[in-house]
Parts: structure tokens; sequence; C-alpha cells
């Protein structure tokens, strides 16, 4: 079976998601941050007159984090009935492949939970993200009472 991922590049490390999760790509706007939400979830922001939530997913990837710049691209994400955004230095390409040729992330650990998996291309590897995991309904469902 066939599926399109959208590939985007934060530091030097190449990630992808479908792309029947991706809304928009915006350029980076102001992130209101908000005492005590949880660490991952960097604060939020205003995306058409809605009030979402930023996943710091450098944070949840153990990537260095830095200061936003006005070149970062923010990725609207919609997946299970919730609306997020993640950030990425930049986005790729729109690259179609076979889900048979992604490493499933349970075959290395059943302990891994924010990927799907591994694609390699032109001997490049792209962590393959499962996107529904960054966000648990109760997290979400807390952002949306509050805000």
């Amino acid at each position: 079976m066939l599926t399109k991922l959208l590939t985007l590049n934060i530091n030097d490390k190449i990630f992808a998601l479908d792309i029947k999760n991706v809304e928009r790509v915006i350029s980076s706007v102001e992130i209101t941050s908000i005492p005590e939400l949880p660490d991952h979830i960097k604060g939020l922001i205003n995306y058409q007159g809605e009030i979402i939530p930023v996943i710091n997913n450098r944070k949840l990837f153990l990537i260095e984090d830095r200061e936003l710049e006005l070149t970062d691209m923010f990725l609207i994400i919609y997946c299970n009935f919730k609306k997020f955004c993640i950030i990425s230095d930049s986005t790729n390409e729109i690259i179609e492949t076979n889900l048979s040729k992604i490493f499933n992330s349970k075959d290395l650990s059943p302990n891994i939970k924010l990927t799907k998996g591994v694609l390699q291309k032109e001997g490049k590897m792209i962590i393959v993200y499962d996107v529904d995991k960054f966000v648990t309904l109760d997290e979400y469902e807390l952002i949306k009472k509050r805000f």
C-alpha cells in the first residue's frame, strides 16, 4: 500500500509524517507560553481564530532546543480530532513510498511510542513520526477547556 509523506528537517535529522495529517504549513508566528502545561508543549498559537497547542518536537526527540527563528516552519497537524502545531527548521518534499518499506519501530523496541518507523531513502535515514502520540487526548482536552 502506498502512502505519501512530507519530509522535514530538525537540526541535521530528517523526519516525515503522513501528508494526510498535515492541514497546512505556515511561517513561524509568536508562541504564547503558558505556565503549567506539560513540558513538551511549548505554548499556544492563534491559528485562524482557533487556539492550538505547539508541540516541542525537539524535546520529544531529545534534540537540542533553540530559540524560534523567522525561517522556521509551523506544521498544522490534524489527527483523531486533535489539532496542534509542530515546528521544523524547514520542509523538504513529499515522497511516495510503500508502507512495507518503513521499518516498524515496534520491531526495534515495543517501548517506542512516538515514531511509526524508519525509512531509508537515497542512503539517508528518515524517522517517520506517529503524530497521534504527540498529544494525549487528556492533554488536548485540558488545553481546550482552559482556552
